[in-house]
């Protein structure tokens, strides 16, 4: 803590994407800055209907995580994977910076920097 890391592994089913935002919403309950650190490195690009659920969740929620959450950077092995989160934000302009990498580490280090320590 303040880094909540969450790793997707291959297929992300419908019951894991209900989990991951439960444990959210008890993150953002919280009250405390947080940056989250995503492992997408195993996982498959999530299907359209996930995606819009992910963007639902989080403009319901954009009064907290526009004031709690410092950033969230995602970590792909693939070029094209991190070239795809960044156009997804562009889009959809979350209420906090994101941001993707190839190595944990630097994704670390960037939300360190976020969370201002």
């Amino acid at each position: 803590w303040p880094i909540v890391r969450v790793a997707f592994d291959l297929e992300i089913k419908a019951n894991e994407v209900q989990i991951y935002l439960q444990r959210c919403g008890e993150v953002l309950g919280r009250r405390e800055r947080v940056g989250l650190l995503i492992d997408a490195r195993r996982a498959a690009i999530p299907d359209a209907k996930t995606r819009a659920r992910f963007a639902e969740f989080f403009a319901e929620q954009s009064p907290l995580t526009r004031r709690y959450v410092a950033g969230m950077g995602v970590v792909l092995t693939t070029a094209m994977g991190r070239g795809v989160v960044t156009a997804l934000s562009w889009l959809q302009m979350p209420s906090f910076p994101v941001k993707s990498f190839e190595l944990e580490v630097e994704a670390r280090r960037w939300l360190d920097e976020q969370l201002g320590r």
